[in-house]
């Protein structure tokens, strides 16, 4: 069954650890393991959808990192590291004021 996640970008900025444990948690139920399969960004508001997964599915963590050089070359680049550390890339939030932030996931136990 799918399921929508909601926050708003004032949320992001004043407790981003506590938004991270949200989407974990909500990742990781042992009874109703899910995975982020989209994220959708409408003004000040984020809408991430979450579908179930099977059981056994390694359990997800999930990191926002800056996004420093949004150039085609600057974003090529980060998106390569990032996979090459084991990192799969679900989207950019835009926070305004020129700071972006790539949402990231990985399995849970990978390093960070």
């Amino acid at each position: 069954m799918l399921r929508t996640m909601i926050f708003g970008l004032d949320d992001l900025r004043t407790d981003e650890a506590a938004v991270l444990a949200a989407i974990d948690s909500a990742c990781n139920a042992p009874a109703t393991r899910k995975a982020v399969r989209g994220l959708c960004q409408i003004e000040d508001r984020l809408y991430l959808t979450l579908l179930p997964e099977p059981r056994m599915a390694a359990k997800r963590h999930h990191v926002l990192i800056p996004v420093e050089d949004a150039t085609e070359t600057g974003m090529a680049s980060l998106l390569e590291q990032r996979w090459s550390a084991g990192f799969d890339a679900i989207a950019t939030i835009d926070l305004g004021g020129g700071q972006v932030r790539l949402l990231l996931e990985c399995p849970k136990d990978a390093d960070k």
